[in-house]
């Protein structure tokens, strides 16, 4: 597409080099994007006993900065996992393009 194919062939080392890279990489962003998640549920955990009528309600004024850390956990977990879908299509998109040029070639 655009002529922007690999005119080249990967080399078996090289190969496995591009596939160990880009498997820790995804395996990297996972483990941010689960963090992310786990964080964000225990935020909500947090927000749940100042709810209307449960029994910490009374203090729900001096604890609404709950609900914005929660938002702003909320964005950095969507971009975790944005980023890991992005990784695992350039890896994807990567690995196609020279399976392709290899085919052309030979």
């Amino acid at each position: 597409m655009f002529g922007a194919e690999p005119q080249e062939r990967l080399t078996r080392e090289e190969r496995k080099d591009f596939e160990d890279c880009a498997a820790a990489k995804l395996k990297e962003g996972i483990r941010a994007a689960l963090r992310a998640g786990a964080l964000f549920l225990v935020n909500v955990l947090l927000i749940v006993p100042f709810a209307a009528g449960q029994p910490f309600h009374r203090c729900w004024n001096s604890m609404r900065f709950l609900v914005l850390i929660a938002i702003g956990i909320w964005v950095w977990l969507v971009l975790r996992v944005a980023l890991v879908w992005g990784t695992w299509q350039a890896g994807r998109d990567t690995r196609r393009g020279f399976r392709e040029a290899d085919d052309e070639n030979g």
